[in-house]
């Protein structure tokens, strides 16, 4: 983990410092590399013998994780409404 953020900063400095002379778009490659590292992970997890025979387990947990996510979510910004725009309207 200290390799992958040591080289992110970096690559931040080397980028921040040719910024004036290098002009080139690297999107293309970029998104090269995200779906080979996509890639490579999904085969990672299809080769895990243990992660796939859990795999209805965790289906389960994860759409539980989700909805209440969704809910918490839907109660935040409904009492974020009420403190603010009701208020907002009371006092007008």
């Amino acid at each position: 983990m200290f390799i992958a953020l040591s080289l992110m900063i970096v690559g931040i400095f080397v980028g921040r410092l040719f910024r004036k002379r290098v002009r080139f778009s690297l999107s293309p490659y970029i998104m090269a590399v995200i779906s080979l590292l996509l890639f490579v992970l999904g085969l990672e997890l299809g080769l895990n013998d243990k992660l796939i025979s859990q795999f209805a387990r965790l289906g389960v947990s994860a759409i539980v994780i989700s909805l209440l996510s969704v809910l918490g979510s839907c109660v935040a910004a409904y009492l974020f409404y009420r403190m603010t725009v009701e208020r907002r309207e009371k006092n007008a």
